[in-house]
């Protein structure tokens, strides 16, 4: 019940306000799949060396229709194991924002970083995976765990896409 003081205001406050050791976000029109939550938490448990995990992305459409969204490869076990960890954070950088919204990540984790920046009006989740990925591993898990409502309007990606590819310019920058 406050002002709206932005998406990264709020996601710092958010996380800050957290007890947890995992922190997963939802934005409030998506939605995850049956066990999404134990499939990430079960890679966090078992895998000490990685920070965030995250999951395939199912698109839907206003009509109900769906499509399963690209799938980055980048951060898989066996892509790492091929080409190595720098390999999959130059992909990070180079493509944008590819990783999928769903991420779970380790609460100590996100205290090595600044949080999200509060200057970026938008572009804050690619932020904060750039930033993510500087001081701890990601895990792609090849599995549909999220739903991600696209087009119908009130993305703040589709009505400020301009600002949101400066902003992923400023953070690559």
């Amino acid at each position: 019940n406050e002002n709206n003081n932005g998406i990264a205001a709020t996601s710092n406050r958010a996380v800050r306000m957290c007890n947890g050791e995992y922190v997963l976000q939802l934005d409030s029109d998506d939605w995850l799949a049956l066990h999404a939550i134990e499939s990430l938490a079960s890679v966090l448990d078992n895998r000490k060396d990685v920070g965030v995990v995250f999951g395939d992305c199912i698109d839907v459409f206003q009509d109900g229709s769906t499509r399963k969204h690209w799938s980055p490869k980048d951060f898989t076990e066996e892509e790492i194991g091929r080409y190595g960890y720098d390999a999959s954070k130059h992909a990070l950088w180079e493509r944008g924002m590819r990783v999928t919204h769903q991420r779970m990540f380790r609460r100590e984790a996100f205290y090595k970083t600044e949080g999200f920046d509060e200057t970026l009006e938008n572009a804050v989740d690619y932020d904060m995976f750039m930033k993510l990925s500087e001081v701890t591993s990601l895990l792609h898990i090849q599995k549909p765990l999220y739903f991600y409502r696209v087009n119908h309007g009130l993305n703040t990606s589709d009505r400020r896409q301009e600002k949101q590819k400066r902003n992923a310019m400023v953070v690559q920058e």
